[in-house]
This record gives C-alpha cells, sequence and structure tokens, in this order.
C-alpha cells in the first residue's frame, strides 16, 4: 500500500488491484486502485 495525503482532502491508500498478482510487490502491479478509510474507531 501507498499511503497518499493530499494538502486538501482525507488521506487515501493506493492498493493493487489483483493483490494474488506478484505477492504484494507494487511494482509489478499492474493497476493501482484508491481505498479510503470510512470508519476508524
Amino acid at each position: 500500500m501507498v499511503r497518499v495525503v493530499p494538502q486538501i482532502g482525507k488521506p487515501y491508500y493506493l492498493v493493487p488491484r489483483d493483490q494474488t498478482r506478484g505477492f504484494g510487490n507494487l511494482e509489478r502491479a499492474d493497476m493501482l486502485v484508491p481505498s479510503w478509510v470510512i470508519v476508524e474507531f
């Protein structure tokens, strides 16, 4: 995962589209998709 912290807005993460490919290696991922945290406790 790559955490992105914009100057305006909430932080989000870029995660591989298919986490089973490349064993989680971001350099071998074919596409990164955004993922937001919905609820934190």
